[in-house]
This record gives C-alpha cells, sequence and structure tokens, in this order.
C-alpha cells in the first residue's frame, strides 16, 4: 500500500512539474518562461508599481490571411470580443468592466496583439488570464455575430480610406510587394469577406490560436510565482496541436522601383521607400539610428537640409521592420512654393550620402547617447517595455533583439556605413506623391430637420440582472489616496509659487513634475492667441547661453525629457529625470524659462511653418465636425476672446503679421513664477529640493496680473448641422450643454450616467445598439466635461458612420438618450458604471505621472486628496433616483446641437 502511494505521489508531482512554466532564460530583469504546450511566457514584475501591463501575442497576423481572404486574421480579432462556449460576449464585456480592465487588440502583418491594463490585483489578473485562456481554447463563432461585427470591419475599412497618410502608406506596400506578402492589405477587403463562414474562424483559429504560436507579457506590479501558479492552471491544459503551424510562404519585394501619385486629404507629402532584410542581424542594430542620423530635431541632415532651409515644413525617417522584411521610409512635407524635384533630389542626397560616406564621430555619439536615453525611460516604465517586448517578438528572438542595444552602442562610423552600404547600395527607391484634394476648405453648412425620427422604444435590450456585480472596494481606494496624502508636502516658494512634493525615497523611477505659469487677465489675453503659442515654441529653441541644439544634447546626456505646451493663458511644463540629475535638469529648465535667446532665425522658421499648418485645407470628415461645433457653439464670444477656439482664418489674421519684437514684450510682460504650481514625486531630499526651486525660480516675477478666465454656461439654440465632406466615411458629433461644475450634488450622477451613455466605446449603451445592433459606427462614444471653476459643462456623442446614414445615425443617439432619460438604468447598470468610474480614478493615482498631474491641480484649486476621497463616497451613494434624475435634468435630446459630415 506504501508502495503504491509513493508511486501516485511521484505520478502527481511529475504531472505537476510538466505543468509549471518552466523556466528558460533571463535579461535585463526580463525572465522567460516555458509551458510544456509550447506557451512562451516573459515576465518583468516591479512591485514597487500599482500597474499591470499585460499582452497575448499571436505570432500570426495578416500574412497568414488565406489568399481569397485577405483580412480574415483582422475580423477574427474582431470576432475574438463575441464571447467563447462558456460566457456571452456581454459577460466577457461587463466581466472586464466590472473589474476596471483597460483592454484592446490590434492586428498587423506578423501578429494579432490582445493589450490589457489593470491595477494591480491578483484576483482581477487571474480573470483575465483564464478569460484569455477560454478565448484561447474555446471561442464562439456564430452565423448572426459574423454578419453583424462584418458591418464593422465595413465601417472600420471605410474610415482607413477617409485617412489619406494610410492610403499612401498601403500604395507604398502594394508597390512594394504587389498583392503579395506585405503588399496585402491587413485591414482586409469587404466584398472577400462576406464569403467567411464560422468554419473558416474556426479553421484560423485551429490554425494560429495555439499555446505554441503565443507569447505572453506580463510588466508592472505583481508577484512572479503567484502570476507563474495562474497561467499553469489556466493555459497549461490547452493541447497543443498535432499539426504544424503553417509556414508564411516568403515572396521578394520589388526591385525596379516606381513612382505613384494619390490625391487626397489635407497635406502635401513627398514619401521614398526602399526594401529592407529581414529583421535580424548586427547590422538591423544599425537601422535604429538611422532615422535619428536624418530626421532627427534639430540635429537630424534632412531636419537641417529641408526644414531649417525652408523647403519643407517637416520631414520625418523610421525604419519599418517585420519578421520576412519591410521598409525604410523618410519623406517630407514641402512648402507649396518648393519644387517638388528639388526635395525628392534632396532627400536621395542626404540619404546616399550615410552609404558612402562615414558619418562623424560626434553625428554617431548623439544619436547613441539619445538611444541610450530612450532605452532607459522604456525600462523605468511597465507600458513601454510591455510594448516594446510585445512588438519585438514577432521577429522570432526577443533576448537577440535586446542585445541590439548593446551592439548600438558599440558601432563605429565605419560599421554604419558598411551596414547601411550592404543593405541598401543599389536599390531602387519607390516615391510616392500624396497631394492635397482641391476643394476641401470652408464647406458650406446645411441647416436640416432636428426632429428624432426613430420610435423611442423600438429598442429595448435584454438586461440581464441576476447576474450581481462584485462591488468596487472603495475602501481599498481610500487607503490608497491617504497613502498618497501622507507623503505630501505643500509649501510657496518665497514669491508665492505653490509647491507639493512627494518624496519617494526607495523608489528608482524617473522623479516627474509639474510647472503651471500663469498669467494674465481675460481682458489682457484678448487676442494673445497666436503670440502665447508662438513664445511658448521658442523657449526650447535656443538660450542666451545654449543652441538649441546643445540644449536638447545635454537633455539627452541628463537621461531627461522636457515638454512645454501652450494652454490658454498657462505654460505646462512636464519633466522627468533619473533622480542623481534632478538638479541639473532643474537648472537647465530654469535657463530656458527665464533666458531664452529668441533667435530670429528660429522665430521666422516656426512661424512659417504654423502659417503652412493652419493654411492647410481641412478636409478630414472629424476635424470638419468639431471645428463647425466649436464656431456654433462658441458664436456669442467676440472674435478674439481668449475663451473661444479660433478658425483658421482668425488664427491667421493675428499670426501673419506677428513680429519678434511682440514675443520679446509679451514674454517680458507675462512669463514668471509666482502665481503659477510645481509638484514633483520621486527619490529626492525635499528640504534640499524646496531650496533649489527658491533659488531657481523663488525670485522670478511675471509683471502682468493674473486672474482665472472662467467659462459660464451659454445656451445655444438645438440644430442640426449637415456638412458634405470625406470621401468614404461620415462623422457625427453632438453636444447638449448644462449649467454645473464638480462642486454640485448632482455631478457624480451625472458621471455615472455619461458612463453608461457611452464612454466605453465597446460595452455602453450607444456602443451596444449603434455598432452591435445597428452596425452604423466602429467607433462611438460620449464624453463629459465639468469645470471645477465656472458652470460651463457638457456631454458630446461622436463616431463615424457609413455614407448616407448620418440622419440614422443621429435619430440612433437621440433615441439612445431618449430610452435612458424615460425609463432610467438598471441596477446592473448602476453597479457595473460605478465599478468603471471607480476603477479609472484608482489609475489616475496608481502611476507617478498621475499623482504628479493631481498634485498640480490641487495645488491650484487649494484642495487635497481628502477632496478626492470625498468624491469617491459620493459615487458609490448614487441610486437609480438619483441617475434618472439627472438624465431628465441634463440629457435632453431636444437641446442637441448636431453637427454630421457627410460624403453624400
Amino acid at each position: 500500500m506504501l508502495r503504491y502511494l509513493v508511486l501516485v505521489l511521484a505520478v502527481f508531482l511529475s504531472v505537476q512539474v510538466k505543468a509549471s512554466p518552466q523556466f528558460v532564460k533571463s535579461l535585463h530583469n526580463i525572465d522567460e518562461y516555458r509551458l510544456n504546450n509550447g506557451l512562451t511566457i516573459l515576465l518583468a514584475p516591479d512591485e514597487s508599481k500599482q500597474i499591470i501591463h499585460l499582452d497575448l501575442v499571436y505570432l500570426s497576423g495578416s500574412l497568414s490571411d488565406p489568399e481569397a481572404l485577405p483580412g480574415l486574421a483582422h475580423f477574427h480579432e474582431h470576432m475574438m470580443f463575441k464571447g467563447t462556449q462558456k460566457r456571452t460576449k456581454e459577460e466577457l464585456l461587463q466581466g472586464l468592466q466590472e473589474r476596471g480592465i483597460q483592454f484592446n487588440a490590434s492586428t498587423s502583418y506578423d501578429r494579432v496583439r490582445y493589450t490589457a491594463t489593470l491595477s494591480s490585483n491578483y484576483q482581477s489578473l487571474d480573470y483575465l488570464l483564464e478569460l484569455e485562456a477560454e478565448r484561447m481554447a474555446m471561442p464562439n463563432f456564430t452565423e448572426s455575430d459574423l454578419a453583424s461585427e462584418l458591418e464593422v470591419v465595413r465601417q472600420e475599412i471605410a474610415q482607413s480610406e477617409n485617412d489619406a497618410s494610410t492610403i499612401l502608406f498601403k500604395k507604398m506596400m502594394e508597390a512594394a510587394w504587389g498583392n503579395k506578402l506585405y503588399g496585402r492589405s491587413v485591414i482586409g477587403e469587404y466584398e472577400a469577406l462576406r464569403s467567411v463562414t464560422p468554419e473558416d474562424m474556426q479553421a484560423f483559429h485551429r490554425h494560429y490560436y495555439r499555446p505554441d504560436n503565443a507569447v505572453l507579457v506580463l510588466t508592472g506590479g505583481f508577484e512572479k510565482h503567484r502570476v507563474l501558479e495562474s497561467i499553469a492552471r489556466h493555459f497549461a491544459a490547452i493541447e497543443r496541436p498535432k499539426a504544424s503551424i503553417p509556414v508564411v510562404e516568403y515572396v521578394p519585394a520589388n526591385e525596379q522601383g516606381s513612382t505613384f501619385e494619390v490625391h487626397q486629404g489635407d497635406y502635401d507629402i513627398l514619401n521614398i521607400s526602399f526594401e529592407l532584410p529581414p529583421a535580424k542581424g548586427e547590422r538591423f542594430a544599425s537601422l535604429a539610428l538611422i532615422g535619428d542620423l536624418l530626421a532627427g530635431e534639430p540635429h537630424g541632415r534632412l531636419y537641417q537640409s529641408q526644414v531649417m532651409e525652408g523647403m519643407a515644413l517637416t520631414v520625418y525617417a523610421a525604419p519599418m521592420p517585420f519578421k520576412w522584411g519591410g521598409q525604410f521610409m523618410m519623406g517630407a512635407m514641402p512648402y507649396p512654393d518648393q519644387s517638388r524635384q528639388t526635395v525628392q533630389e534632396d532627400l536621395l542626397e542626404q540619404f546616399t550620402q550615410l552609404l558612402t560616406t562615414p558619418v562623424s564621430q560626434q553625428e554617431l555619439e548623439r544619436v547613441q547617447t539619445n538611444r541610450q536615453a530612450l532605452i532607459k525611460a522604456v525600462f523605468t516604465e511597465p507600458a513601454s517595455l510591455s510594448d516594446m517586448l510585445a512588438e519585438t517578438v514577432p521577429f522570432g528572438d526577443w533576448e537577440a533583439s535586446m542585445r541590439l542595444e548593446e551592439v548600438i552602442q558599440n558601432l563605429t562610423p565605419e560599421d554604419l556605413q558598411r551596414h547601411y552600404f550592404s543593405l541598401f547600395a543599389g536599390k531602387q527607391p519607390i516615391v510616392g506623391h500624396l497631394f492635397p484634394q482641391q476643394g476641401g476648405s470652408s464647406p458650406a453648412l446645411v441647416m436640416a430637420p432636428s426632429q428624432t425620427e426613430l420610435e423611442v422604444n423600438d429598442f429595448e435590450p435584454e438586461v440581464d440582472e441576476n447576474t450581481p456585480v462584485e462591488p468596487f472596494d472603495v475602501a481599498v481606494l481610500e487607503t490608497k489616496a491617504q497613502e498618497v496624502e501622507r507623503t505630501i508636502q505643500r509649501d510657496q516658494l518665497h514669491n508665492g509659487m505653490k509647491v507639493a512634493l512627494r518624496p519617494m525615497p526607495d523608489s528608482k523611477d524617473l522623479v516627474r513634475g509639474r510647472m503651471n505659469l500663469r498669467f494674465g487677465t481675460l481682458e489682457s489675453m484678448e487676442g494673445t492667441q497666436a503670440v502665447r503659442d508662438i513664445t511658448s515654441m521658442l523657449l526650447i529653441r535656443g538660450t542666451q547661453d545654449h543652441t538649441y541644439q546643445e540644449v536638447v544634447d545635454k537633455l539627452n546626456r541628463l537621461e531627461s525629457s522636457l515638454e512645454m505646451t501652450s494652454q490658454g493663458s498657462r505654460l505646462v511644463v512636464d519633466f522627468a529625470s533619473p533622480a542623481q540629475n534632478l538638479d541639473e535638469l532643474l537648472e537647465l529648465i530654469a535657463e530656458v524659462l527665464k533666458e531664452p535667446a529668441f533667435p530670429e532665425r528660429e522665430f521666422e522658421f516656426i512661424k512659417r511653418q504654423q502659417v503652412q499648418l493652419w493654411q492647410r485645407p481641412i478636409t478630414h470628415p472629424s476635424e470638419l465636425a468639431v471645428n463647425a461645433l466649436l464656431q456654433y457653439s462658441q458664436q456669442d464670444y467676440s472674435t478674439y476672446d481668449p475663451r473661444r477656439n479660433l478658425p483658421p482664418s482668425d488664427y491667421l489674421a493675428l499670426l501673419e503679421p506677428l513680429t519678434l519684437e511682440e514675443v520679446k514684450n509679451f514674454y517680458q510682460s507675462s512669463y514668471g513664477a509666482q502665481y503659477g504650481e510645481v509638484a514633483l514625486t520621486g527619490n529626492f531630499d525635499p528640504e534640499h529640493l524646496k531650496g533649489t526651486l527658491n533659488t531657481l525660480f523663488g525670485s522670478w516675477m511675471s509683471q502682468s496680473e493674473y486672474e482665472p478666465i472662467v467659462s459660464s454656461h451659454q445656451e445655444l439654440e438645438p440644430v442640426r448641422k449637415v456638412i458634405k465632406g470625406g470621401e468614404t466615411a461620415g462623422y457625427y458629433i453632438s453636444r447638449v450643454n448644462f449649467p454645473m461644475s464638480t462642486q454640485d450634488s448632482e455631478y457624480p450622477a451625472v458621471q455615472i450616467m455619461e458612463d453608461i451613455l457611452g464612454h466605453n466605446p465597446l460595452s455602453s449603451r450607444l456602443a451596444h445598439r449603434i455598432r452591435q445592433q445597428e452596425q452604423l459606427a466602429y467607433g462611438v462614444r460620449s464624453s463629459l466635461r465639468v469645470p471645477y471653476t465656472g458652470d460651463q459643462a457638457y456631454i458630446n456623442v461622436y463616431g463615424d458612420f457609413p455614407i448616407g446614414q448620418g440622419g440614422r445615425y443621429a435619430d440612433t443617439v437621440k433615441a439612445e438618450m431618449d430610452r435612458l432619460t424615460r425609463a432610467g438604468v438598471s441596477q446592473r447598470e448602476l453597479d457595473l458604471a460605478k465599478n468603471s468610474l471607480l476603477s479609472r480614478r484608482q489609475k489616475s493615482i496608481e502611476t507617478e505621472q498621475g499623482v504628479v498631474n493631481l498634485m498640480a491641480r490641487q495645488l491650484y484649486y487649494g484642495t487635497t486628496t481628502e477632496n478626492w476621497t470625498r468624491h469617491n463616497e459620493k459615487l458609490v451613494k448614487v441610486t437609480l433616483g438619483d441617475v434618472k434624475q439627472a438624465a431628465l435634468k441634463y440629457l435632453n435630446s431636444e437641446q442637441l446641437v448636431e453637427i454630421i459630415v457627410d460624403p453624400s
């Protein structure tokens, strides 16, 4: 008997070992494991993080489409959201929503990628792993789901054909490979996909959605042993099929070169591409530097020869590598007064020089330093690391791809020249010309009836009230908020600038910061839109002691980032740095902000660039719709009121006569620190940092007065405006205005109402009705704006639609609003919305950048994390009656302002 028990135990242990993920190798704190069925697992845990990023990558994409069914891989990706043999599509989507898991997917040539982001919660992660294993093992494809989702794919195809840059890229790949390999469309062809059957879907799934053709990537805040146990429990039982994975047939690219034209969209682009070999080998490392050498700002050769010399608005250069080949693409947006032939000759000349003449040691060291800073930043941010790994694994060896970074840092100028010559010598380019379509600007607005033509009760979906929703643990969220609050130190500098510091002594993350400089009043900011923008763009382009190039070089040496944007009457400065370089970065920021040189050449360059951008004809349906909505909703403001979004003609009237002297005067009169805020979080000594901030900014004073510019609610006459525009798909946007601030007692109920209406693009009421039931849109969603000060609040609804269906789309939106107003929402919808909102709020304080942004806002409004926590408690207490009352009061479909852009 004892011998039998020992034998049973030995067999049991043997099975357990086979089921457990086996360690394979490790590099850069990334561990590879593999299950017995072939599933590869890449883990990069960082328990100091509070967010988890998951990517499940299947190593077959559109290259695996059957000859007669282009787009099947992409269509199959859509169908993976339609449920499994164990759960319906509603259960799938609501399960993700209930746990606050953000989910998305994408298809490329060599892979299909399913991406998720969630809080560091083991139960939620285990649920997600169970779901992904279930989708791998037992998907459910039905005729009805195929038919409905095909129309959504059809609209996505139409939407992509409205995008001129997408069309240009597609034509470049077609010119290189014809209808083979990378020349075939990833997104697919509607007519071909109409013949797809459930059996086709099952066959594709069986061939490619298998554990030995998948890589599971996890980065961020998790415990490795618990995750491995969960992966084994859910994935180990999935059998590896006996049949081998179908092999993609390699097809060489066209070596003859060609030239073509596309007339579409708003932009003028000249694109040149060369074939690339498969993405492997040491010479492939050199490709990582070529884009920066040619188009990096401000040092790139093309940037210097074309952008700074006034030939092109902008330039770009980047390798686009895939498993079996790819293209190196470079191009420019020529100014209208420039010869395309001259631009093309210069593009080719600068490129050819890299093949024939070694770059200088200084050039190489600069781009190597830039690359090194980029990679270090990637390894400190789990989202970026997950993204890099997910896009690397299709090449076949993630470890080799990681080791390329070591190769890159050891390259010599001679290595680069030799590698480029071996890659490109003798190859003929493909040249693509994108010309803007004619007559795209200033479309006429046509009035149309705004009455709803559909019956509001013609659609009543079945509501599952039997499955309870596990309530969000708001106590956990409150604990997190209290932990954040206890670590924040608030103070002010000598001049009154507000300061919030969150020292994190054990953090290995970058120190992150945000600085807001505020200036002006409603009266003094009138007509300053152009000078504000140009001033902010000029700041970094040279100081009294350093050129633009020297400033950029120093940022890269410090492995730091700096971004400055003009947002109304404030300048927002976002920055990040390793802890040991923080003082130097702050000194550089102070120099950039307080000692700008305002070089005349840079001013003329930026001004010309901006004039060209604002003169661009607007043809894309979404831009046409948004512009029309803004013009209508802001019609009561004076022409240059700072609260108004200026249309191109008004903005150009300010920009074209602008002088450098006016920029300098605006800077001298407006810039200073006393009205602003600065917030930092990371590993620093707070007392030392306060002293540094006081030294650098504590005596910097603005000469202008400052008063917040507050927008008030304005009644708008309801209207439906129709614009003829676009080519293959239309666009809809609507707005309902109402007076409210975030201090109003009804605000939490309005948040929940909007979340149920349309916030989630897959599981909201609008998504279910318009995307799934009516097949009228690839994407539809709503957004809510409620200010802290003032009372200009509104809900927007927006999305695409098929040609000629704008009126039906608009009527359906109104019908769904009326249904929500008339009947209210269900208890399950309410509970799911609460979980969704609270999960998003939780994620906002689980990243250092989110905490920095929160601290800066709190400084400005004079609040603390306690206010933030109280709002969470208010959300939890919202009732069904509260939501219905909010809908009756604020969601009046008869007050909608609607803009419909339709090609028909």
